[in-house]
């Protein structure tokens, strides 16, 4: 950020030392713990499957992590997505009239150097330091091709300040709801939860011949129809505060049931399922089976 923004009077202000003294304080004793107790099986373990392992491989270059960030953060990502562009909107005021004559390569160069003006002034400083949080992990995993979608959680912040950052410009607005800016992801998630719902009720129409459906999927697809009719209504009757507060319930109680019993039904790896098969097992001595997981 600080290279970016050539803030360069922040730069002692970061304090470094301490924090790499704190980070220190915190991870050396479990290393040392590890170490200490499985001795060099713990040591290969760090040095070939944690470190060399994440670096060479033959994993193909992909854009995994765009979408973790898409899917993961449903039916968010799709306010971001609009957060992103009303804010590039605002960042975006065009240069002086090129003459044709000149490179399309320099017109390009004055558009970014007019776009990185505006977005390193005070007002925006704040949103560039969120995107370059966002920005940095990407790059970095993306690059390392390690698929692993937990190595996006350190961007839930930045993504929900940008969020909520972008929430609270439409409340000042006098029509900001009214907007395309927000009706569009509105209207997807409203589709989002319904699709969940269709799916839920296929799965119980298909489970029905062989298994009595499960109450967790009746809930659910019970629920994601109500929650999006709910969230029409309050839209419609321009109760937009609480529709969002209303958003962020429906999401947490949606995305409970999908991370309990629920995805377990769906998930190609019935983690959950297997766990409370090996728990019941009667079997004093009992010989667990691996398996290699997925990415997801």
């Amino acid at each position: 950020y600080i290279l970016v923004s050539k803030n360069w009077e922040e730069l002692p202000q970061l304090r470094l030392g301490y924090g790499i003294a704190i980070i220190t304080v915190i991870i050396l004793p479990w290393f040392v713990t590890m170490l200490t107790v499985h001795g060099d099986e713990f040591k290969n373990h760090i040095l070939g499957a944690e470190l060399r392992d994440r670096i060479v491989h033959d994993t193909p270059f992909s854009l995994y992590y765009l979408g973790v960030i898409i899917r993961y953060y449903l039916p968010w990502s799709f306010f971001f997505i609009a957060a992103l562009a009303k804010q590039f909107e605002l960042t975006s005021i065009s240069p002086p009239p090129i003459p044709l004559k000149e490179n399309i390569f320099l017109s390009l160069s004055k558009k970014f150097k007019v776009w990185r003006s505006n977005i390193t002034k005070k007002n925006n400083q704040a949103f560039l330091f969120c995107m370059l949080w966002i920005l940095c992990p990407l790059l970095l995993f993306t690059l390392f091709r390690i698929e692993h979608s937990r190595y996006m959680l350190p961007v839930s912040a930045p993504i929900a300040i940008i969020t909520a950052h972008f929430f609270s410009q439409l409340i000042d607005s006098s029509s900001g709801f009214q907007n395309k800016i927000f009706k569009i992801p509105f209207y997807l998630s409203l589709i989002f939860y319904l699709l969940i719902a269709m799916f839920t009720v296929m799965g119980i129409f298909f489970l029905h011949p062989r298994f009595s459906a499960p109450t967790g999927l009746i809930v659910l697809s019970v629920f994601s129809i109500f929650g999006s009719v709910l969230l029409f209504i309050l839209y419609r009757s321009k109760k937009y505060f609480i529709s969002i507060i209303a958003l962020s319930i429906i999401q947490i109680i949606t995305l409970t049931s999908l991370s309990g019993n629920s995805l377990s039904f769906f998930n190609r790896y019935p983690m959950k399922k297997f766990a409370e098969h090996i728990l019941a097992s009667p079997q004093s001595a009992k010989r667990i089976g691996l398996y290699r997981l997925g990415n997801h």
